[in-house]
């Protein structure tokens, strides 16, 4: 018997609250907001360090970043010192550090004659316990609902990415982020509601569950809100809160990683 069940539904396939990294994101930025965007991440898994530089342009301009070729970008891990290389202009990777849970990790960016600096502990890890298929009546229509449950742990601020994938053809993954607030060390199952109508028997539903620190959890936080508000304001809206010193934008996140993957059957 469960302690307790804490059950929430995510609209996804209509709405999207966030982009994933890999999708760009276009901001309306006052032109003495451009500056140089940093989006770095390591987790534990193997080739996962990757640092992308970028500088965007201004808002009245055709919103296409600008890669950041030739920076120096340092990874400390616990004291041990790695250097990035760039692997693609404004791509730098370092393929054969995989993250540990527990583990400090401090980046350094020089570009353009500027030092970006962030720092970022990784979570310990939590992982997917169950992952299964479901339907649901929303308004009058059955909707494919993910059904998936895992075990927060007690006694600590835990904050959490669910980067959902409802179509594998064409590779889209919505995000939405959460943290333990009402469900502190209990069991906690949670409900994803598809509207995506091109799911087809044989497709294949992915789910990631991230666990992430609570300054990149912000920093998810307050892009979604300038994403769910601009199209409404009409002056420039503020930039995400990054954790990143020097006047960047962007983030680095160090974070734990667990995937589980369910066939959509007849």
């Amino acid at each position: 018997m469960r302690n307790s069940i804490n059950k929430i539904l995510f609209i996804v396939s209509g709405i999207i609250l966030l982009s994933s990294c890999e999708q760009v994101i276009e901001l309306d930025l006052r032109d003495s907001d451009a500056r140089i965007v940093v989006e770095g991440s390591i987790t534990d898994e193997p080739g996962s360090c990757r640092v992308k530089i970028s500088r965007v342009v201004n808002y009245d301009a055709a919103n296409t970043p600008n890669p950041v070729s030739g920076a120096n970008v340092t990874l400390i891990d616990n004291g041990t010192s790695y250097i990035l290389e760039e692997a693609a202009p404004g791509l730098y990777e370092l393929p054969l550090l995989t993250g540990v849970p527990g583990h400090t990790y401090q980046l350094s960016v020089l570009a353009n004659g500027n030092i970006y600096n962030a720092t970022c502990k990784m979570p310990e890890k939590i992982s997917i316990d169950t992952l299964y298929l479901d339907e649901e009546v929303f308004f009058v229509d059955t909707n494919l609902t993910a059904n998936f449950e895992f075990q927060d742990i007690s006694g600590i601020r835990n904050f959490y990415r669910y980067i959902y994938d409802d179509n594998e053809k064409n590779a889209r993954r919505n995000i939405l982020i959460d943290d333990d607030t009402f469900y502190d060390g209990q069991l906690v199952e949670q409900l994803i509601v598809s509207f995506n109508d091109q799911i087809e028997a044989g497709d294949t539903i992915r789910l990631e569950l991230w666990c992430i620190d609570e300054a990149v959890h912000l920093y998810y936080k307050t892009l979604a809100s300038i994403i769910d508000g601009s199209s409404g304001q009409l002056a420039a809206p503020a930039n995400p809160t990054s954790n990143l010193s020097g006047g960047a934008m962007g983030y680095f996140s160090a974070h734990t990683v667990s995937k589980r993957t369910v066939i959509v059957t007849e």
